[in-house]
């Protein structure tokens, strides 16, 4: 019987491959969304730091490295880069004693552009997978990252994270 690394052609994949196929997959899905897209003015940093504020709205320093998964020497670099470029702002809200980062109105106007750009690829590729097609896909990865973060958690609630 002819074999392919090992296994007969035509055979079942093993829980393994399936593994492998799934961590290959979900690494081409990420590269696409660290590409810069063309006509873009921000790198990579600068948009998330700014989607992370669009989407969450004002954030602590400390919210800002949960929700991007970063070092806090990382997200403080990156939110200071983006101040400087007029994109971010902080405020000490009252009686509070951690500052809080959010857009300013040219930074939000810029993460509308820059998310347009990313997006464009993406509709295309909804176009040609069909609207019923990208809602059972969409529906099923969420349940996947759901299933990945109960085991996280079960594993070990003391480290695991929700990555929503």
């Amino acid at each position: 019987m002819e074999q392919l690394d090992g296994k007969p052609v035509g055979s079942e994949p093993d829980e393994d491959d399936l593994l492998r196929a799934i961590a290959r997959e979900v690494l081409r899905l990420s590269r696409r969304r660290i590409m810069t897209p063309e006509g873009s003015t921000l790198d990579r940093s600068m948009f998330r730091i700014l989607w992370a504020l669009a989407e969450s709205g004002p954030c602590t320093m400390a919210n800002l490295e949960c929700t991007l998964h970063l070092e806090q020497s990382t997200v403080s670099r990156q939110v200071k880069n983006a101040i400087g470029r007029g994109l971010v702002e902080s405020h000490m809200p009252p009686g509070s004693r951690r500052r809080v980062f959010q857009a300013t109105s040219e930074g939000a106007r810029i993460y509308q552009q820059e998310a347009a750009l990313q997006s464009d690829v993406f509709k295309k590729a909804l176009a040609e997978f069909g609207p019923s097609r990208f809602h059972a896909f969409t529906s099923e990865l969420t349940a996947l990252n759901d299933a990945l973060d109960h085991a996280a958690n079960a594993a070990d609630p003391a480290t695991s994270h929700d990555f929503r």
